[in-house]
């Protein structure tokens, strides 16, 4: 296998290796209990969703001995005083519970189970941006946008994420019955996710202790969603764990108390890790170009309008992330050109409105002619009209129309 097989390295380890949440992320077979025949209700909603993708089963339907058999995860919809009475007959490896009532954190009842429970009161999970299995519908955001992993005791955050950001795992977890949210991290981390974005009410000392050697190991970037009544939020689940301020103060993450503060950082991440920038003359702060490519560090004013760049640039898919310069002269544009050769990126260099005086255009051809063969293989040059770019080694697209035509 060669590095970059990471994909089919991933299949191996979960072949292989398989982590105790692995049924519940991809489960190969699923029965739920509480369908309503007559009425939507949870179960019924779950059952329809996993019934399109998965073999799905209402255990309404099975005998005692088709529910021996075993699947990979049974979904519990019923009141919670049934909820021990069926998961005893279902043979399980992982079971999502909906029913609500249970206590916060370690309710008795479920504590007793061996095989890993999502839940109790959750409301299911979004794998690889479908809502198959998750209860409510939501709009979810386009492929394009930037990815992230989810691990949320509110269904509702989760939800709002995925309308905005590409959730490659998102698991509403409710009352954590069985597991920890570093369990959930834990796997997310196996499965190569490297953002994540954390919701919880409650984090034990365990917890971040354990999300802290992954973060350490793997490169993790842990963002901790935390509304500004944590403390009382807290309170509301009669927590056992950490306070709000010992967590910040031990966890290495990323706080936000915004989702949308979340949503552009992730956005501004990708940006930075882009494969292709463009320098292009269309009113945007010079200073952004050796600050994103050096220190890595970004002001909110610049985050903000870096969005609203790329979200404006129609070319966007043809050209990937995108920059924009002021009008500038062409010594210090050709300035940033070397900042951008510097790194791993191919560069695009368009609307070239300069190229009109003589003068500078001797000045660019100069440029383009002293870069070696490495450089010259980086650059694509996108002209604005007027007399074609001739330089040996350097690709050139004649006009915006080509581009945009997906020459």
């Amino acid at each position: 296998l060669k590095p970059d097989d990471s994909g089919l390295i991933q299949d191996y380890f979960n072949k292989l290796l398989p982590h105790k949440l692995f049924p519940l992320a991809s489960p190969k077979s699923v029965v739920v209990c509480g369908v309503s025949k007559t009425r939507v209700n949870p179960g019924r909603v779950m059952y329809d969703k996993f019934k399109s993708h998965v073999p799905t089963y209402n255990l309404s339907e099975l005998s005692d001995a088709e529910l021996r058999n075993g699947f990979d995860l049974a979904v519990i919809a019923v009141p919670k005083t049934q909820v021990a009475s069926v998961m005893g007959k279902v043979n399980a490896k992982s079971f999502m519970v909906l029913s609500n009532g249970f206590e916060e954190f370690g309710d008795v009842i479920l504590q007793s189970v061996q095989q890993p429970i999502q839940g109790s009161n959750c409301v299911g999970s979004i794998i690889n941006q479908k809502d198959f299995t998750f209860l409510s519908n939501v709009q979810l955001a386009k492929t394009d946008t930037p990815k992230i992993a989810v691990v949320s005791q509110s269904g509702a955050f989760l939800a709002l994420l995925a309308e905005k950001l590409q959730v490659s795992y998102g698991f509403s977890v409710g009352n954590l019955s069985n597991l920890t949210l570093a369990d959930f991290v834990e796997f997310l981390a196996l499965q190569n996710e490297k953002t994540i974005a954390v919701y919880a009410e409650n984090f034990t000392k365990r917890d971040v202790e354990r999300m802290n050697k992954l973060q350490k190991k793997l490169q993790l970037e842990i963002l901790v969603y935390s509304q500004k009544n944590a403390e009382q939020a807290q309170a509301h689940t009669g927590k056992t764990g950490l306070t709000y301020q010992e967590v910040k103060n031990t966890l290495k993450a990323t706080f936000f108390n915004q989702i949308s503060q979340i949503v552009q950082f992730v956005k501004v991440n990708q940006l930075k890790k882009a494969k292709t920038l463009q320098i292009c003359q269309s009113g945007f702060v010079s200073g952004v170009f050796s600050t994103v490519l050096n220190t890595g560090e970004l002001s909110q004013e610049q985050k903000t309008e870096i969005q609203s760049v790329i979200q404006r640039e129609k070319l966007k898919a043809k050209v990937g992330a995108t920059l924009d310069t002021t009008p500038i002269k062409m010594e210090h544009y050709i300035e940033f050109a070397k900042i951008l050769l510097g790194g791993e990126h191919k560069v695009v260099i368009s609307y070239l409105n300069m190229l009109h005086n003589a003068e500078e255009r001797q000045m660019f051809l100069r440029f383009l002619r002293s870069l070696n063969k490495q450089e010259k293989e980086k650059v694509v040059v996108v002209q604005d009209g007027g007399e074609p770019i001739q330089v040996e080694g350097i690709y050139v697209i004649a006009s915006i129309d080509s581009l945009q035509a997906g020459q």
